[in-house]
């Protein structure tokens, strides 16, 4: 086995894992870590995770798979926390091939694989109690259940020391750091889900078999929760890699505390890939029959990345919303519990929930950008940020058919088809339309305003973008009612426009911005991020709107986890791209963060762990997908092909999943042509044991697929053949 592969095993399910060696041989050794008999500990690889959060009912979906490499050293498990009593069940069909091969983060792209395209409310349950009060004994095992190759206990205790007994009774063994982590969710009334591996053992001379599992915990909490926590004497991994998939109704962000000498930092231990909207067919397809009812009504998918080699000092985290929002006082006692998660190192708060309520933002004015005077006026309908634009733009102007007559030229000499069309409708509406009401008299500033709050006005293009200046971080107040308001406030997306730093690297930083495409309003996603994100702090996704109003003058709106200084920094950007005359508005989104020299090379790397990691499932059922041969003519070295092509593996695997085949392995062999630009120009599929569907819907997903572009400008010719095989 390559030793890439040969990871310590960690956390699983993002909890303590606990050695559970037979007690004859086994001393006490939190995270794995073996004792002198121990040989082989079992060894975590890849960690995927599914967090499904419905705002209506304030129920989570956990779903969590384990993969690990088997090495015969049983039995072993694992411990995860949960806010409230959990449902465990066992996952037959795991979701994750099929959510990558849908639902990519993209975060690991290198510029070079960018497509270049044109043109919550309050409430819950809150934490659990614990063990009932009375005269219950301190641990109590609610069920105990076997989840396919698994034994499950949730557990409910109100001591830790006699919670740690119980474990030990049962083959599961902390460290004194892993018995002050039970301690502390003893402490917070949380539930333990302790799971104890009993699978088929690995026999000698078979060799390690990568093993994955995937289980399911239910449970109420009132914002989505991730057990992030580690004890301190987890080790470290090289090469982990942590992705997430969180589908819910909203658009939220992920903080953690990080505890340093004492003071609490707040952070997004994540970075944040694509997003997805309106997918709910694609969401139901990938989720399989077996997981489909648990996409919730008008769901989108979040997809996240962190890569962080260990989690010394980070508490667990809470998925916070992405902006700014409301909270009352029934909201504020729901999510009160959640502020100890976000500040483990003060006390409980005491302050009266009706003093903790936070109120509704006011609504973020657009930055607007008035019509040159030697540019056309805009026609377009229905605003999105404020008024209808209409034909009145023409009358306003003197003349609809001045106005009219002005954009057809404007047509003419552009060679735009749509713009010649929208002018001769114009004309037309506006020659049958009675006149107008005289116009109020305009703004002071000669800027049309895009509501009631005072817009941002940019200046003239180039010298008049706005910067976003010095950047300040956030902190938490020392006060400690000062804190408690402050934690409520992030628990309602509010950091009052100070930057909560992305580390989710070893580098202590974010691995960068996600694939871009670049379109009308966005036409040069590289210049807003140099602009924009000149601190390289800044890290994140923001959602935008362009428009124009009646005068023509082009508004921008951007929304996102970021300060408002970038925010308007990006919509300077985004209005400066010109008025959208007949176009209509454009919303999108646009993700930020500098992709530095160190952090290209961290992402090559990772990648390629994580891919050679992913060919292989030796598990019952699995597909495997492998390289049996590439040749490359001059332009691209081979290895270069195969790290691109294995980056769409779990997508090959998906289309082979999909259709029955004539035998248990088979061959696909792809010869395309790869353009001086990096693009596939040409592509054939042939199929050997394999359905030519298969070979067919592979060819369709490497039409899209982007390489380095070829040395010399030459058109380089591949052949690459795959190899594919289910394990019995």
């Amino acid at each position: 086995m390559s030793s890439r592969l040969r990871l310590g095993f960690g956390l699983v399910l993002a909890a303590v894992v606990l050695c559970l060696a037979p007690l004859r041989d086994a001393r006490a050794c939190g995270m794995f870590v073996p004792s002198l008999k121990v040989k082989a500990p079992p060894r975590m690889g890849q960690e995927r995770t599914l967090i499904v959060w419905d705002a209506s009912t304030r129920r989570q979906e956990f779903v969590r798979e384990v993969r690990f490499t088997n090495t015969g050293e049983l039995p072993f498990g694992f411990i995860v926390t949960t806010p409230s009593r959990p449902e465990v069940n066992d996952v037959k069909s795991a979701p994750f091939d099929a959510l990558e091969a849908s639902f990519p983060h993209t975060l690991l792209d290198t510029p070079d694989e960018h497509p270049r395209a044109p043109g919550s409310k309050g409430g819950g349950e809150g934490f659990g109690r614990g063990a009932p009060a009375g005269a219950a004994p301190p641990v109590q095992v609610l069920e105990k259940k076997r989840v396919g190759d698994f034994t499950s206990f949730v557990i409910a205790a109100t001591s830790g020391k006699a919670l740690g007994d119980w474990l030990k009774k049962n083959q599961f063994r902390a460290s004194e750091a892993g018995q002050r982590w039970i301690d502390r969710y003893v402490k917070l009334g949380f539930y333990f889900v302790a799971l104890r591996y009993e699978g088929k053992k690995q026999k000698p001379g078979e060799g390690e078999g990568l093993v994955s599992r995937t289980v399911r915990l239910s449970f109420d909490t009132a914002l989505p929760y991730y057990p992030y926590h580690e004890p301190d004497d987890a080790p470290e991994q090289r090469g982990r890699e942590l992705q997430v998939w969180l589908v819910t109704q909203g658009v939220h962000q992920p903080l953690a505390p990080h505890v340093s000498g004492g003071a609490v930092n707040i952070v997004r231990p994540w970075s944040e890939g694509l997003r997805y909207d309106g997918a709910t067919s694609e969401l139901a397809a990938a989720f399989g029959p077996e997981l489909s009812s648990l996409v919730p009504s008008g769901a989108r998918v979040m997809t996240f990345g962190d890569w962080k080699e260990h989690r010394h000092g980070f508490g667990d985290l809470v998925l916070v919303p992405a902006t700014p929002e409301g909270c009352d006082a029934t909201c504020v006692g729901a999510r009160r519990p959640l502020t100890a998660l976000l500040d483990p190192t003060s006390p409980a708060s005491t302050v009266a929930a009706d003093e903790l309520a936070v109120p509704p933002p006011a609504p973020r004015a657009a930055t607007v950008r008035a019509l040159p005077a030697n540019q056309p006026p805009a026609i377009a309908t229905g605003s999105p940020l404020g008024n209808s634009l209409s034909c009145a733009v023409g009358r306003s102007a003197g003349s609809p058919l001045v106005a009219a007559a002005a954009l057809i030229a404007v047509a003419l000499l552009r060679r735009r088809r749509a713009l010649l069309v929208a002018a001769l409708t114009a004309l037309a509406a506006c020659g049958t339309q009675p006149p107008p009401p005289p116009p109020a008299s305009p703004p002071s500033s000669a800027v049309a305003t895009a509501s009631a709050a005072p817009p941002v006005v940019a200046a003239d293009p180039v010298p008049g973008l706005t910067s976003p200046g010095k950047l300040d971080a956030y902190t938490l107040p020392a006060d400690r009612a000062a804190r408690d308001k402050a934690l409520m406030r992030l628990l309602a997306g509010h950091h009052d426009d100070r930057l909560i730093p992305v580390w989710s690297t070893p580098m202590q930083r974010g691995i960068g911005h996600a694939r871009n495409v670049a379109t009308n309003a966005v036409r040069a996603p590289a210049e807003i991020e140099r602009h924009c994100a000149e601190d390289q702090r800044v890290e994140g996704t923001v959602s935008y709107l362009v428009d124009s109003d009646e005068s023509g003058a082009t508004r921008a709106r951007a929304e996102g986890p970021l300060p408002g200084p970038v925010l308007a920094c990006i919509e300077s950007h985004l209005a400066a791209a010109g008025p959208r005359i007949g176009r209509g508005a454009e919303a999108g989104r646009l993700s930020l963060g500098v992709i530095a020299p160190e952090t290209m090379g961290f992402r090559r790397r990772i990648k390629d762990d994580k891919l050679v990691l992913a060919s292989s499932l030796p598990v019952p059922g699995a597909v495997g997908v492998k390289r049996v041969s590439t040749t490359a003519s001059a332009g691209l070295r081979r290895e270069v092909v195969d790290r691109v092509l294995r980056a769409q593996y779990p997508r090959f695997r998906v289309c082979y999943e999909r259709d029955a085949h004539p035998a248990a392995r088979g061959q696909v062999t792809l010869r395309f042509d790869v353009g001086p630009g990096g693009r596939v120009t040409s592509m054939a599929a042939s199929a050997a044991d394999v359905a030519a569907s298969t070979a067919l819907c592979i060819g369709n997903a490497l039409q899209g697929v982007s390489f380095p572009p070829p040395e010399g400008g030459r058109t380089v010719k591949v052949t690459h053949t795959l190899g594919f095989d289910r394990a019995k």
